[in-house]
């Protein structure tokens, strides 16, 4: 497991947004199952944090569809959101959504770039473009924690 998501966990332990009891991680068989399903394999950050709080990570992330139940969907749905907003923009198979929030907003990494800790892209209904958001995966959830910690 890596030290950035260990460190991460416990960064929501300490800001109360989570409890060791309501961090819950996938199993390796879990993993598996997604990247046989999507033929791919996930960059090593985004699998630690599967395996740490895949399920699961206290407050931390609600609101957003970005844990292992939502994963199929989120990815069918960006699909579907670029096809109403007519964006010209191939879904790749090299591309994992990652994160969905309310269904008009979504993030993904392409696994080509980056096995580690891939750059996360975003899209927003109606912006009509694909940008990146963030260098890195980590500094997505980084970005994400900050944004609850100001709430």
């Amino acid at each position: 497991m890596s030290d950035f998501i260990n460190e991460f966990a416990n960064t929501l332990i300490f800001n109360k947004l989570a409890t060791e009891h309501n961090i819950v991680g996938c199993s390796s068989a879990e993993i598996d199952i997604i990247e046989q399903i999507f033929d791919i394999r996930l960059p090593e950050l985004y699998k630690n944090f599967l395996q740490k709080m895949g399920h699961q990570a206290g407050r931390f992330g609600q609101g957003t569809d970005m844990f292992y139940q939502h994963l199929i969907d989120n990815q069918e749905g960006f699909q579907e959101l670029l096809q109403e907003d007519e964006v010209v923009f191939e879904l790749d198979k090299n591309f994992f959504v990652i994160s969905s929030h309310q269904g008009y907003i979504y993030h993904f990494f392409d696994i080509v770039e980056d096995l580690i800790d891939p750059p996360i892209y975003g899209y927003m209904e109606g912006d009509f473009k694909v940008k990146q958001t963030n260098s890195r995966f980590s500094d997505f959830l980084l970005g994400n924690l900050k944004e609850e910690l100001s709430l």
